[in-house]
């Protein structure tokens, strides 16, 4: 049997764009060489969503070592759902980001972007304005409470009077909201 060809690590670079990322995914689990090129690669690991693990689940991962952020070294945006089905508004932002503090994101140099999705935490305790994506920098501390700064989704429910003055501070606050969706009731 004939030896196997090897081709150069400039060559698969070539070849790799070409491919889908189904292709991609499982070419990096085919051999050591194919997941060193698609790892180091920040066009194929720079970013990468959650979508069958939310954030507790992925805890349990670093912890049971299953998960370990030196494979990821061109990682610069995560994005996790804080929990797999859409949740129902809460007030308790705190607890429900404090699995943040456990991801041991200081083994992680690159990583300059956290997204949280699935959210749903009502601002100023108004029952109607509710954050349903989070961004924040990993280097700065875990946000305890909710602003505008952090918001890049922002969902209005039954826009109302007392609502225009919290327009105005998304209007000065929120620079990284991405998406605002505003649902306006009939009164006819």
């Amino acid at each position: 049997m004939a030896e196997p060809v090897l081709l150069p690590v400039e060559i698969w670079c070539q070849i790799f764009p070409y491919m889908d990322e189904a292709s991609i995914r499982n070419s990096s689990a085919a051999c050591r060489l194919f997941f060193e090129i698609v790892r180091g690669s920040e066009k194929y690991s720079g970013h990468v969503i959650f979508k069958q693990i939310d954030l507790s689940q992925l805890v349990i991962k670093i912890k049971s070592e299953e998960w370990t952020w030196q494979r990821w070294p061109c990682l610069k945006t995560l994005e996790i759902p804080i929990q797999l089905e859409y949740p129902a508004p809460t007030y308790t932002i705190g607890d429900a980001l404090d699995p943040i503090n456990l991801l041991k994101l200081e083994q992680c140099p690159s990583l300059d972007k956290i997204s949280i999705f699935n959210c749903a935490f009502k601002l100023f305790y108004e029952d109607n304005i509710i954050a349903r994506k989070l961004c924040f920098n990993p280097s700065n501390t875990t946000p305890n409470n909710v602003s505008y700064e952090n918001v890049t989704y922002l969902e209005i429910i039954q826009f109302n009077d007392r609502n225009s003055n919290h327009l105005a501070q998304i209007g000065k606050l929120a620079n990284q909201i991405s998406r605002l969706s505003i649902h306006f009731e009939s009164h006819i």
